[in-house]
This record gives C-alpha cells, sequence and structure tokens, in this order.
C-alpha cells in the first residue's frame, strides 16, 4: 500500500480571471440545452461541467454551483483563451475526476476531487490550479500519443494542487501510487516516448510515501 501528500506548483504567468462568468448547478432548474447567453444568469444554469467547458465562450469563467458531479469529460474542445472552471465564491464543488483529450485552453481551478484527473492522447495549455486531489490511485496524469506523428499533450500548468491520500490495492497500473505520472513521477521537461512536451513542475513540499 502507497499513500503521501504533497504540494506542487509551477512558475509561470498569473492567472488571471474572465471578464464574463457562466453557470452549472446540480439543480431542478438546470439545463444543458440553455444558450450561453441563457447560462450566463444564475437563474438558468447548465447542469454538467463538460458541457459548459465544450460551449462556454472564449475567456469565460464557469461558476459551478455547490455539490458533487460527474466525472468531467471532454474531449474536442478547443478555445482561442481559456475558459477557467471553478466553485462559486464561497462554495465547495467535489468531482469524480476530469479526462481530457484533444482540447485546449481549459483551466481547472479550485475543485476537490476524489479521482484523478488526466490528460491524454494530444492536448495543450491546459492548466491545473489550486485544486484538491485525494482518496485515488492518482493524482495528476499526463500520457501523450506514443505515435510521434500526432501531436503531444503539451504546455501544461500544474500549480499549487494538494495531492494526499494516493493509495491503491492489488497489482501497481501505470501511474498507481503517484501524486503526478508523466513518463517519471516527476516529470523534467520533455519526455518524447509519451509524447509529452513543455510541462515543467516544482515541488513545494516533500511529500512522504509509506509502504
Amino acid at each position: 500500500m502507497l499513500g503521501f501528500a504533497l504540494t506542487l506548483t509551477l512558475m509561470l504567468a498569473t492567472v488571471t480571471h474572465a471578464d464574463s462568468s457562466v453557470y452549472v448547478a446540480s439543480s431542478p432548474n438546470c439545463s444543458d440545452s440553455v444558450s450561453s447567453k441563457q447560462a450566463a444568469s444564475a437563474g438558468s444554469p447548465w447542469c454538467t461541467i463538460a458541457h459548459a467547458l465544450s460551449v462556454a465562450p472564449d475567456g469565460s469563467t464557469i461558476l459551478v454551483r455547490q455539490g458533487t458531479y460527474p466525472e468531467i469529460d471532454v474531449a474536442g474542445v478547443s478555445h482561442a483563451a481559456y475558459v477557467t472552471v471553478e466553485p462559486y465564491p464561497g462554495e465547495s464543488v467535489r468531482v469524480a475526476g476530469a479526462v481530457v483529450r484533444t482540447s485546449d485552453h481549459l483551466r481547472f481551478q479550485g475543485l476537490t476531487s476524489t479521482a484523478p484527473f488526466r490528460v491524454i492522447e494530444t492536448a495543450h495549455d491546459i492548466q491545473f490550479i489550486g485544486n484538491d486531489i485525494g482518496n485515488t490511485v492518482t493524482g495528476i496524469y499526463l500520457y501523450g500519443w506514443v505515435n510521434p506523428v500526432r501531436p503531444p499533450v503539451r504546455d501544461v500548468v500544474i500549480r499549487g494542487n494538494t495531492i494526499h491520500d494516493i493509495d491503491y490495492a492489488g497489482s501497481q497500473g501505470v501511474s498507481d501510487g503517484y501524486g503526478t505520472t508523466a513518463c517519471q513521477p516527476i516529470l523534467g521537461t520533455f519526455c518524447p516516448q509519451f509524447g509529452l512536451t513543455s510541462v515543467t513542475m516544482h515541488l513545494a513540499k516533500n511529500g512522504s510515501r509509506s509502504g
């Protein structure tokens, strides 16, 4: 059995909030069929975070109301400017992890997750900032295309996340037991065999491992 806690930071540009906000809520009045203009009102929110990330205006902030949400699975989502998903101020949002593939300019911020955040296949300009990830087998997992012809996973920001209580039972999978996995437990800057570039992580505080 393995378990450890650590905080990851990355030195990068300051993150700023978008000028426009749209809403997601797990409430009876939510609907994924409303327009982005309607979702700009807290009274007519979208229901799912994945849908919001795919249709929110470029540069907007998705404010998620308090609650527990399923895994955020996004594929083929592209924006000209970062779309940020974060809890509504003063509220807590719990998600069952996230899977990002063939997507770009997405920022996950301030979420609590009980499953891994994964970036796979190909993606770029993805940010994980200030999240709490724990009680799962893996924290953050980056895995690009092995085929060098495919575009790599690149330009990923991992900053200020708390990753804790990483544990697994049975045989170890590819990333089981690690807080952050990308070629090695902590990735340097280039790992072509896993299709990763421009990913730099710095430990703010050493974790501990027991087994």
